[in-house]
């Protein structure tokens, strides 16, 4: 999939890195225990999101690179964390993550939406 403003899709990846790093290291990141075991599902979540939109961002012949690097990613804050003093290690929060991004890596096989808004946005351009 050739897609024409591949930067402003790159970039809203790196924009959600960013995002996350910055969840993961705050020293007071939000309160999602509206929803029972909302902070396994807030990583779930998360890095199943990061994953489903970078494989289409960066295309699918970096799926692996995306998928291993967003596991690093999860596993590096998670020890970060433990280092921190105001956050914990937690082993559950590391499978979420790994879980997302195993789910994102293969509904991003099937559900593409970057094309779609893609060329919703050359459209809008013309």
């Amino acid at each position: 999939m050739e897609l024409h403003y591949p930067r402003i899709w790159k970039s809203l990846a790196w924009l959600g890195v960013a995002a996350t790093v910055y969840l993961s290291l705050t020293p007071r990141p939000p309160d999602l225990e509206l929803v029972p075991r909302g902070d396994l599902w807030g990583h779930f979540l998360a890095y199943g999101l990061l994953a489903w939109w970078s494989v289409q961002a960066f295309g699918s012949r970096n799926e692996c690179n995306v998928g291993m690097g967003l596991v690093a990613m999860g596993l590096t804050l998670e020890l970060i964390q433990g280092l921190s003093g105001y956050r914990t290690f937690d082993l559950l929060d590391f499978a979420a993550d790994v879980a997302g991004v195993g789910v994102g890596l293969k509904t991003a096989k099937h559900l593409t939406l970057l094309p779609l808004l893609d060329r919703h946005l050359v459209r809008l351009r013309s």
